[in-house]
């Protein structure tokens, strides 16, 4: 959690040109009832103008998200022309002691 935080608020600082931006980490129930933890980042800056080319390989995005699966979480960006800012989402499965 402290890496994807890191490149998040590093991508945010160096390419977003926002005033704000916050980062909201909850536990609760998910689809499936079982428990996840939910982490998401919002800001309102220029927003990510080509999501494709940011995904690719060898980008800070592309990493973030590569840690995310690593870790069986789901990923999900929401951006690009006609929307101020940009929201990052990552949802990560919580096992139950029984388990």
């Amino acid at each position: 959690m402290y890496r994807i935080t890191q490149e998040a608020l590093t991508n945010v600082m160096r390419h977003a040109a926002a005033t704000r931006c916050s980062v909201v980490v909850s536990v609760g129930a998910g689809a499936g009832h079982d428990d996840v933890l939910t982490w998401r980042l919002r800001d309102d800056g220029r927003g990510i103008g080509d999501l494709d080319a940011a995904l690719r390989r060898g980008t800070g995005l592309a990493g973030f998200k590569d840690r995310i699966w690593a870790l069986d979480g789901t990923f999900a960006c929401l951006s690009g022309p006609g929307r101020t800012g940009t929201e990052l989402r990552a949802e990560f499965p919580i096992e139950s002691p029984s388990a």
